[in-house]
């Protein structure tokens, strides 16, 4: 996982992946929801909302032209006026989409693993923390009902870096 796994997924790739989910359900019935990890978004943030332009110029401060990525903005928090922002290289889910074309499944959503969990939890009333762990890279996202979703990149707690650790 990580954006590793999106630079170097090819096509053929990702159609395994679609394969693979074709054979362990009947998805002539059934949409597809794909849950991505965190570390695969460029930028998981939160941004003051005054007005949309003002926060889609904060936005391209922060991570370039927009032409690039796909927005996803699932949350307010209206106590403060903030709204979660997620990027994701346009490329990333192109791919995706393609793929599950060729397979000829629906994707019914794409979504951030942080997102899916804060909305499991059905409260949003208090802090909640979330690492996604993986062999060459970690990440804490942290949600506060004041505050919204952020995200950590914690390298420090990847699977490798904890086997290897020796205190």
């Amino acid at each position: 996982p990580g954006t590793n796994f999106m630079e170097y997924q090819g096509s053929q790739e990702l159609r395994k992946l679609f394969q693979a989910v074709k054979e362990v359900t009947s998805t002539k019935y059934e949409e597809v929801y794909l849950v991505l990890a965190d570390t695969i978004f460029s930028m998981v943030s939160v941004f003051p909302y005054i007005a949309e332009k003002m926060m889609m110029d904060a936005i391209t401060q922060k991570i370039g032209s927009l032409d690039d990525y796909y927005l996803s903005i699932p949350m307010e928090v209206r106590l403060n006026k903030r709204k979660t922002v997620y990027a994701i290289r346009r490329k990333y889910i192109d791919r995706i989409v393609m793929a599950a074309q060729a397979e000829n499944i629906i994707l019914a959503g794409i979504e951030p693993a942080s997102m899916g969990f804060v909305r499991s939890m059905q409260k949003y009333d208090r802090d909640y923390a979330v690492v996604e762990m993986f062999k060459d890279e970690a990440t804490i996202i942290t949600f506060s009902p004041i505050g919204g979703i952020y995200r950590n990149d914690a390298p420090h707690m990847s699977e490798n870096e904890l086997i290897n650790d020796p205190g």
